[in-house]
């Protein structure tokens, strides 16, 4: 049984249509979220969003932050940044990386780690099949 959910950000809704799951990151750990599932609002951590399509599509998100409202009919998607795995240049996300790296081993502070786990996190995604 499918439910409604959408993948918002500030600019633009990105992903809006019936699924039959949701894995998210949130700050406490992965969760997964199906139809019924109780009525909850969790805050997002930087990392993978998957949304599982009634149509056996799966869409794959690099998604920096935000908060998941559920209700057992729908999911909500609110988040600061997202990047769906088609909108991933690679290449870059592997520059953004090594610029982290360098960063983290000359001031390890918790944005420049922030930091390289967001690139990390959007090579993880275009890297899917």
């Amino acid at each position: 049984m499918a439910f409604h959910v959408e993948l918002v950000t500030p600019e633009k809704t990105a992903v809006s249509g019936e699924a039959v799951f949701v894995l998210a990151r949130s700050l406490d750990g992965d969760i997964g979220v199906m139809t019924g599932h109780a009525p909850m609002l969790v805050g997002l951590d930087i990392g993978r969003l998957e949304i599982h399509m009634e149509d056996g599509d799966v869409v794959h998100a690099a998604v920096h932050g935000g908060f998941m409202e559920v209700s057992p009919q729908s999911v909500s998607v609110l988040a600061d940044v997202t990047e769906l795995k088609g909108e991933i240049d690679l290449a870059q996300a592997e520059r953004a990386r090594d610029e982290a790296l360098e960063a983290v081993g000359g001031d390890d502070t918790p944005a420049n780690r922030d930091r390289l786990r967001r690139a990390e996190t959007r090579i993880e995604v275009a890297q899917l099949s």
